[in-house]
């Protein structure tokens, strides 16, 4: 009997540490990129916040409890979409300051937009009308 097998990519790994740690960035799967814009949208929401009067009136204690607040919702967030513990192997094992949390999108957003562009562009080039209605004229359909 013969047996065929089929692999299907889940997408790319990328180094977070120099341990050789790395997250998973399923770009294969529509949700995951807009998984990934709403947590962009959700880390902005919170910046957005610590620039806000409101929070420029707080004492120093509510501004903090704000902010790891705000921050451990994002690690969450980023845990769902990059895999369990991808918080901690990028940030290590302490709530990162706003600033660190926006170097590491600063570096992964371009590795996603390239990589979901290329995807698109993958996706155009094999599923045209004109190649597709060819191999469906081969099958005897």
């Amino acid at each position: 009997m013969e047996k065929a097998s089929i692999r299907v990519s889940k997408g790319i790994e990328v180094e977070v540490n120099d341990n050789g740690d790395t997250i998973t960035m399923n770009v294969e799967s529509a949700e995951f990129v807009n998984e990934f814009y709403a947590l962009l949208d959700k880390f902005e929401n919170l910046a957005d916040k610590a620039r806000s009067d409101e929070y420029k009136a707080m004492d120093t204690r509510e501004k903090l409890t704000v902010i790891v607040q705000g921050t451990k919702d994002v690690l969450a967030s980023i845990d769902s979409i990059f895999g369990d513990s991808a918080s901690r192997k990028i940030f290590g094992d302490t709530t990162p300051s706003l600033y660190i949390v926006a170097d590491f999108f600063e570096k992964i957003t371009p590795i996603i937009r390239k990589y979901a562009e290329q995807r698109r562009s993958d996706i155009m080039r094999r599923y045209n009308s004109s190649r597709m209605a060819g191999a469906t004229r081969k099958m005897g359909r």
